[in-house]
């Protein structure tokens, strides 16, 4: 039976490689990156999984593309217990463009690897998970299966997942009983199993001084700013120092990240710094 799933799986490769870099050029950003959400990309992978029943359920937003964040279902084979694959659609920015050697929403195959935004997190979830689905779907009845099998595309899950996991966890769309299997990371040997994952906690932080020339200081908001940081972040690692190796990093994050614009100008002083940490 693994010699027959491996040949079939081996069957996709090229199809996976294909659908893997459409998706790569389908730029699904959050409106709360500025984007127009997952709309098309969702149309996209619902076109893929036409041999399948696809429920679909869409969060309003009408920031988005369509007035809605849209959330697939599939199941491939029934049973008492589910085993369902979560994939999310979105994409974080590509960032800064002069650091990129690719065009980001362009992808571009060499020497066996896909590079694009997204080609990790998470298409090569999406794209394993869909094919993943179509093998399970052609061999259950030969190995009977103790579990169903479904597959979930979810919105949003770089921004929060209001719209996305949330949304179908209210909708009861999942049984206590079922089990969750969720590919976003892991290592190149594909045996890193993680069981358990932080929450986010985003903080910002403003900062105020008085703006004025830096020949004539007063009230500087950078430095403030910045001295406020550093010892926030070395008391919370001092708090909270425990380790357990069974997660990875085996230690609590704290980490500033980013820091709004505030003046133009080399020569004046901010009157305001707003910063932000993710933990």
């Amino acid at each position: 039976m693994k010699e027959e799933i491996e040949m079939l799986c081996e069957s996709f490769r090229d199809e996976m490689v294909r659908t893997a870099c459409k998706l790569i050029e389908i730029k699904a950003l959050s409106p709360d990156y500025g984007g127009e959400g997952e709309f098309d990309k969702a149309e996209f992978v619902e076109s893929l999984l036409e041999d399948f029943e696809v429920k679909r359920f869409d969060a309003k937003d009408e920031r988005a593309k369509g007035g809605v964040r849209p959330n697939l279902v599939v199941k491939v084979c029934d049973g008492d217990r589910i085993i369902w694959i979560v994939s999310h659609l979105d994409v974080v920015p590509e960032g800064d463009l002069s650091l990129w050697k690719t065009p980001p929403f362009k992808a571009v195959v060499t020497n066996g690897k896909i590079y694009g935004r997204g080609a990790e997190d998470n298409n090569q979830s999406i794209v394993s998970s869909i094919f993943a689905g179509k093998v399970v779907s052609k061999l259950a009845d030969k190995f009977n299966p103790d579990f169903g099998f479904g597959l979930v595309f979810v919105s949003d899950e770089e921004t929060g997942s209001e719209y996305g996991i949330r949304y179908l966890l209210k909708r009861g769309v999942f049984d206590r009983k079922d089990l969750i299997v969720v590919p976003d990371a892991g290592s190149e040997r594909g045996d890193e199993i993680e069981i358990a994952e932080k929450g986010i906690l985003w903080l910002r932080f403003k900062v105020y001084g008085i703006q004025s020339h830096a020949s004539l200081p007063k009230l500087n908001a950078n430095r403030r700013a910045m001295r406020f940081l550093l010892e926030l972040d070395r008391t919370l690692h001092d708090r909270f120092n425990a380790r357990n190796e069974m997660f990875n990093p085996p230690y609590s994050t704290f980490e500033p990240t980013k820091r709004e614009r505030n003046v133009d100008n080399v020569n004046t002083i901010p009157g305001l710094d707003v910063s932000y940490m993710d933990c």
